[in-house]
């Protein structure tokens, strides 16, 4: 029984040098970027901004994927965080 416990700490010790450790994310991609601007347009946020934020929460609502995107663009951020809080 002891053998087979150092044998799985081994193996243990050995993933994790293997696997990638888990990052975390700070900062939008570029393709995540293009993703939020085709849900919610660049100019629809300049001409309407308080309609793009709703948006942005009706969206965030309907998705946690999604939320999580909105919550690293500065834009959306606040209005998001604050409507997945109620």
């Amino acid at each position: 029984m002891q053998g087979s416990y150092k044998e799985f700490l081994e193996i243990m010790e050995k993933a994790a040098e293997v696997l990638p450790s888990a990052r975390v994310k700070t900062a939008l991609t570029e393709s995540e970027r293009k993703f939020i601007d085709a849900l919610i347009p660049a100019a629809d946020y300049e001409k309407y901004p308080t309609l793009a934020r709703k948006r942005a929460v009706e969206l965030a609502r309907a998705s946690a994927e999604v939320a999580s995107l909105f919550m690293f663009d500065g834009r959306y951020k606040e209005d998001v965080e604050k409507a997945l809080n109620e």
